[in-house]
């Protein structure tokens, strides 16, 4: 099981954001602008696909962030479960310059899998973060 920075100070108080990157130069500039409470957000950062399935199972999120990679194990279970139980919370996708392909199959399959009024609008899906 992968490693878990998690902090949830109070439940439902706050909106939550989670986090699911094992690659924690990637994280830690979001880490530090979430985890210094100036802002009012309860935080959740997974290593692990799989610690990520099991949050979003136990709590909603406002918003949720992933490195391709991770959202595209096991055939999108990251991406697929977000879909299913929080259809419309927005679900970022982060990727490096090496990575570019893998960003593409995860939007390409995120675009053919939803049924959201914005998903026939490819401004909305081709937006990812560069790391």
């Amino acid at each position: 099981m992968g490693l878990e920075l998690s902090h949830v100070t109070s439940p439902g108080r706050f909106p939550r954001l989670l986090i699911v990157e094992n690659n924690f130069s990637t994280t830690e500039p979001l880490i530090r602008a979430f985890g210094d409470r100036r802002l009012d957000v309860d935080l959740d950062v997974c290593t692990t696909h799989g610690t990520a399935v099991r949050k979003l199972l136990a709590a909603p999120y406002q918003l949720i962030v992933s490195g391709a990679h991770l959202a595209e194990i096991d055939d999108f279970l990251l991406l697929k479960r977000a879909q299913e139980l929080q259809p419309f919370v927005p679900f970022v996708v982060t990727a490096s310059a090496s990575e570019k392909e893998r960003a593409r199959r995860v939007l390409e399959w995120s675009h053919a899998q939803s049924s959201r009024p914005w998903a026939d609008r490819p401004d909305h899906l081709s937006g990812f973060v560069a790391r």
